[in-house]
């Protein structure tokens, strides 16, 4: 297996995750990207997804995000997410009545900035439940 590096997951309010991992997958802008120890220094915006990390025991973990920033250096990795949560504290009937919120105003909104907010709530609301359902599954 690679070597490890230290991770961070932080939101605003709190540490979601700090310690050692083998790789992650965090959602760019323009797609997953993975990240291993000796990673080229770079700076990626994140958009709604799911990040999943591996430790180096091989275990797998999942985030929901919902945007944020990923700073990658060689032996360190911080996601610094607009909001994020484990699997196990996404409320799932609520995040449904999100999806379902989010696509009726998709069906009434007056104008673009209407059009984007609600698409960006869907994006939100379905990530939210993809992570909580894969983790139900595992």
């Amino acid at each position: 297996m690679s070597r490890a590096f230290s991770l961070r997951i932080l939101s605003a309010e709190r540490t979601l995750f700090s310690g050692e991992v083998g790789s992650v997958i965090v959602p760019a802008l323009n797609g997953y990207l993975g990240v291993m120890a000796g990673h080229a220094p770079m700076v990626a915006a994140l958009e709604a997804g799911e990040v999943a990390a591996t430790t180096s025991q091989g275990e797998r973990m999942h985030f929901a995000v919902s945007g944020g920033i990923a700073n990658v250096t060689g032996d360190s990795t911080v996601v610094l997410a607009n909001s994020a949560e484990k699997p196990e504290e996404i409320d799932v009937p609520r995040a449904e009545a999100a999806r379902d919120r989010a696509l009726q105003r998709l069906h009434i909104a007056a104008g673009e900035a209407d059009l984007e907010r609600a698409r960006g709530a869907l994006a939100r609301a379905r990530n939210r439940l993809k992570v909580a359902l894969r983790a139900q599954r595992s």
